[in-house]
């Protein structure tokens, strides 16, 4: 990702970001990383608007033939930010759930 924002490569840099926020998503146990399985459906199994958002710019920029720029590459950042607190969130929901459920505090 610093390489390609220090070459101003905004598409390699979006799909590098794209990539980062599904790594991050596989570890994290909210996807399943499969070679088959389309960019529309990681979005599916994650449901999170902020992937979803992301995976549509992705989709724009890599099949789409969208002439992208700087500004694109810092929204792809910004929306992994946003995928990585999602994430944090539902895990930390799952959590505490998993704790109620076991009889843990509230």
């Amino acid at each position: 990702i610093s390489r390609a924002k220090a070459n101003g490569n905004w598409r390699e840099g979006i799909r590098h970001v794209y990539l980062k926020a599904l790594r991050n998503l596989d570890e994290k146990g909210i996807v399943t990383w499969e070679h088959e399985k389309t960019p529309t459906d990681y979005s599916y199994e994650a449901k999170l608007a902020s992937f979803t958002r992301l995976t549509t710019l992705f989709l724009r920029v890599r099949y789409g033939m969208y002439d992208t720029g700087e500004t694109d590459f810092l929204q792809a950042e910004q929306m992994l930010e946003e995928v990585n607190v999602n994430v944090a969130e539902a895990i930390d929901a799952t959590t505490t759930t998993s704790t109620e459920e076991k009889g843990g505090a509230s």
